[in-house]
């Protein structure tokens, strides 16, 4: 059996960071944190890996789960891909998919 794997790649807005008063470091340390409770790794040049396919449900979770502590406001999108980089789901700003 094959496993199916996600990995997630996240743009964040660095002018709403810059907004926010916050790090752009401390953000990044606060997003590989929130990832990383939730059972991802984090490939550098890749994103957050998963060991499981994440589905469309599973991505609307983690958006409201990225709202419920705050950083959601500082990502422009994120896309949800399959290990080959094939686009899942697309999580827009304004909480649209493509």
């Amino acid at each position: 059996m094959i496993q199916k794997r996600s990995r997630i790649k996240i743009n964040i807005d660095l002018a709403k960071i810059r907004q926010a008063g916050k790090n752009p470091q401390e953000v990044q340390k606060e997003l590989l944190e929130f990832f990383e409770k939730r059972g991802f790794e984090y490939e550098e040049y890749v994103g957050y890996l998963y060991q499981e396919e994440i589905t469309q449900e599973k991505a609307q979770q983690i958006a409201d789960e990225l709202k419920e502590c705050g950083l959601a406001s500082l990502i422009r999108d994120f896309y949800v891909c399959d290990v080959d980089g094939k686009i899942l789901v697309r999580k827009k700003e304004n909480n649209e998919y493509i």
